[in-house]
């Protein structure tokens, strides 16, 4: 019998879009509240990626499909671990950019971890286990995987997990941290000016507008976004802006936004000479992600009928999925930065083309290489 496998490069590419579809899933829930919005569903999905690797039974089943995770486990991670080697290939002081991922596992001192789950963690995310006291020092514990947090995305996430995020019974917290730097290929001048930025159709307010210099941009315009996408230095990455066609439309056009979209229109962008207006921002945003991935429907995980047999020959569960991401966006580049935590406790225009952004939008950051959308958001106040 003859047996074909899927090559390394057929299996990340399949990641990538499972990542991006879930991607979009948890954004449209998210875009059900009102303000602005930042997260890195990259960090999310490998943060609960690691926990999938644990997972059993109906538990792995539903986190597989809510999760977009179509390759088997001893596919997925493997492929995660490609992932991984070639976003960091990004982290390099010689390039133009900055892009560094981390793992990490905590667990509590003496737990019954299963060999095989530390080391896969360890061989294809780089997560080494870091044993902690959660019993008798939660606030210690919680201390020192907020440190680790810090030190890895350059200060930025500071009090990333706060009291009450883990307790006495808290077993594990598996950890993701991702932080990015890089200036823009076309760097804005130094003439940002006030200007004003509907934020509804009937209130306005007035913001630090940036705009760019006429060049070469690759832009689409479809029936329910204008699309520009802004190069980062070295062409590796790119902040791609999504404004709405019609203002006060943006939630609308939310709910057809999907990865298959996307794609879609990113295929479409062509070349076009113009210039870019946007707002400058910075944007810290944090939430527990429980109740969303309930509503999505995953919920086996967070209750009495959890299996993470493969994890720990104990019975846990996860309590808590914490997200915390900052991004500043401004003349001269952009710098993000976002950790996750998986808390396991027992029990087209023709011509030239004008792109003013002065009503909320979305905007995602994208590997150019693997496809995968390591942050993403919406701006809907500046000022904030």
């Amino acid at each position: 019998m003859i047996s074909f496998r899927c090559s390394p490069k057929a299996d990340l590419k399949k990641l990538v879009q499972g990542n991006n579809e879930f991607a979009f899933d948890l954004c449209r829930r998210l875009a059900q509240k009102e303000g602005n919005i930042i997260f890195s569903p990259y960090s999310i999905s490998n943060a609960l990626a690691m926990t999938y690797s644990g997972a059993r039974g109906e538990t792995a089943e539903q986190m597989a499909k809510v999760l977009h995770f179509t390759l088997g486990q001893e596919r997925l991670h493997p492929a995660f671990g490609e992932l991984i080697t070639d976003l960091q290939k990004k982290e390099d002081k010689d390039r133009p950019c900055h892009l560094h991922v981390a793992n990490s596992l905590w667990g509590q001192r003496g737990s019954p971890f299963l060999d095989a789950f530390v080391q896969l963690t360890q061989k294809n995310y780089g997560a080494g286990l870091k044993e902690v006291d959660f019993k008798r020092g939660s606030e210690e514990a919680c201390k020192s995987i907020n440190a680790w947090v810090e030190g890895r995305t350059n200060q930025k996430t500071k009090e990333w997990l706060v009291k009450g995020d883990v307790d006495k019974n808290t077993r594990f917290v598996l950890t993701n941290a991702i932080y990015f730097k890089a200036g823009w290929k076309y760097l804005f001048p130094d003439d940002t000016k006030e200007a004003p930025f509907a934020m509804t159709v009937k209130e306005e307010a007035s913001v630090q507008m940036m705009q760019s210099h006429r060049r070469l941009f690759k832009y689409h315009a479809g029936s329910d976004f204008e699309m520009v996408e802004l190069p980062y230095w070295g062409d590796l990455l790119s902040m791609v802006l999504l404004l709405p066609r019609k203002r006060g439309a943006l939630a609308e056009a939310e709910k057809k936004l999907t990865a298959v979209a996307l794609q879609d229109m990113l295929m479409r962008l062509e070349p076009r000479q113009g210039e870019v207006m946007m707002p400058r921002f910075t944007m810290t945003y944090r939430v527990d992600l429980v109740d969303e991935l309930k509503r999505m429907g995953l919920v086996l995980p967070f209750g009495d009928k959890a299996d993470f047999s493969g994890m720990v020959s104990e019975q846990v569960f996860i309590s808590r999925v914490i997200h915390k991401a900052y991004m500043d966006v401004n003349e001269g580049g952009t710098e993000a930065a976002a950790a996750t935590a998986t808390v396991g406790t027992a029990l087209t225009a023709g011509g030239d083309f004008f792109f003013l952004t002065n009503c909320p939008f979305l905007f995602l950051i994208r590997d150019n290489q693997t496809g995968s959308v390591l942050f993403l958001g919406r701006v809907e106040d500046p000022r904030t």
